[in-house]
């Protein structure tokens, strides 16, 4: 069982993005690690967002490897898109 240990400032931080970041996973990410700081359980935690807890320490390793960058999708991850920028632009 592992628990993220925060400092009040990275709680500030956290919680500023868990209430205005435009993107959902961002936000969900910054809330678990939150909840892990208050005394969940990844099992909790997963639970409660619907994921498998491998993903829930995914975002922990993550954290921990990156701190604040560790919270946005990597980069090419979901779907590929269809069109390629010269077709949106038509």
């Amino acid at each position: 069982m592992r628990f993220i240990q925060l400092d009040k400032a990275s709680i500030a931080v956290l919680e500023k993005i868990r209430k205005t970041d435009p993107r959902y996973r961002v936000r969900d990410r910054a809330q678990a690690l939150l909840m892990s700081n208050q005394g969940l359980k990844i099992k909790q935690i997963a639970a409660i967002f619907g994921v498998d807890r491998d993903t829930v320490s995914d975002w922990f390793r993550r954290w921990q490897a990156h701190g604040f960058e560790g919270l946005a999708d990597a980069p090419g991850a979901g779907r590929p898109h269809k069109l390629n920028p010269d077709e949106k632009k038509s």
